[in-house]
């Protein structure tokens, strides 16, 4: 009896020990191949995820690249709270993390030696991160730079592609569990912030310590909740933003009429704040490069095409101005794709282009 004991005991202790050297070749492969960042963001104590000040990983979406991110934690230089140059903080998704380029081709860094060149001394200081709405930004700004950081004029870049979608939580398809979504606020009808989660910074789970120092913990946990958002996205069956044909449902049009509504007050209550404070307040609108396909630049969008007319109606009313950033003259993979057909971020050619309009519309509409 003890000797089957001992042989069983043996057994189980040989497989838990293969499983464990399984389990860390796997880590160190993963980490080996870049195939997953860790420790490259974390909850900040303001319930934000945000990149981790001087982290380094590669990223393998559209564009190999290794990312450096900077003293504040954003894909930038290096950066001091204050300065005697003319300052622009530039807000925005992951159009101005650009996490598919190097830090010096990135278009705010264009951008500032455009301006600096022009205007004298000038910093574009890039606060982009990826997936996020105006209700993310709009808490960035006021917890991370305003009142901390010299700031003389606020850019804020929405791209027509999502941003309004991640201000609304049907049209975000938002499932408060645990999920690398659930961090991410959102707006009511008023323009007012909601936090899907406590307004106090959340205790981690054991998971959310594992994914935080583990690549394969990382990866396994962010592709599990992909497949659980594509399923539910199928049981659904929404039709997709970008589509041209898409015949919305009435419960999705009211949500994107309340969207737009909710965006449009934040929009104005943040024109009014900057205003108070002598801080300048621009709105660059940057279409989807998807709505420039087959013809179809401003074309079976109207609920974006709605929200444009209306913020031009607001800027009239208020401290801030509006243009954008458009090439519908260029084919879009030329813009936005890095291999000539997938479409996606901008291409070095994008950034480049995209910071040139930027220091034109800058020039004329805004005194330096």
């Amino acid at each position: 009896m003890k000797q089957r004991l001992g042989s069983f005991l043996k057994n189980v202790a040989l497989v838990g020990i293969s499983l464990l050297v399984a389990l860390l070749l796997a880590e160190g492969a993963i980490r080996l191949l870049n195939l997953e960042p860790v420790q490259a963001t974390a909850i900040d104590e303001h319930g934000l995820r945000r990149g981790q000040p001087y982290a380094r990983f590669t990223n393998n979406s559209e564009n190999v690249n290794e990312v450096a991110y900077n003293n504040w934690g954003f894909h930038d230089r290096n950066r001091m709270p204050s300065s005697e140059a003319y300052r622009l903080l530039v807000l925005g998704d992951s159009f101005v993390e650009a996490l598919q380029v190097p830090t010096d081709s990135i278009f705010t860094m264009h951008l500032e030696r455009l301006l600096s060149a022009q205007n004298g001394p000038t910093e574009v200081i890039n606060a982009g991160m990826s997936g996020t709405g105006t209700a993310v930004q709009y808490l960035l700004w006021q917890t991370t730079f305003d009142g901390q950081i010299d700031v003389d004029h606020v850019v804020l870049m929405m791209y027509l592609g999502n941003d309004l979608e991640d201000n609304h939580p049907v049209l975000r398809q938002r499932v408060l569990e645990n999920s690398p979504d659930n961090w991410r606020p959102y707006l009511n009808a008023n323009g007012d912030i909601v936090r899907p989660l406590s307004q106090k910074t959340p205790s981690p789970s054991m998971v959310d310590q594992l994914s935080e120092y583990s690549a394969l913990v990382h990866m396994l946990r962010r592709r599990i909740f992909l497949l659980k958002r594509q399923m539910r996205q199928q049981a659904a069956a929404v039709p997709s933003p970008d589509s041209a044909s898409a015949v919305l449902p009435l419960a999705l049009d009211t949500a994107w009429a309340e969207t737009e509504t909710a965006t449009l007050h934040l929009l104005e209550r943040w024109s009014e704040e900057l205003a108070a404070r002598g801080t300048a307040f621009s709105v660059v609108i940057l279409p989807s490069p998807f709505f420039y396909r087959d013809g179809q630049y401003k074309a079976g969008h109207p609920h974006k095409l709605r929200f444009l007319q209306r913020l031009d109606t607001l800027a009239t009313r208020h401290p801030l101005s509006v243009y954008d950033v458009s090439f519908d003259a260029d084919a879009p993979e030329a813009i936005f794709s890095f291999d000539g057909k997938t479409l996606g971020h901008f291409n070095y050619d994008g950034h480049r282009r995209a910071a040139q309009q930027l220091a034109d519309s800058l020039k004329m509409n805004v005194n330096l």
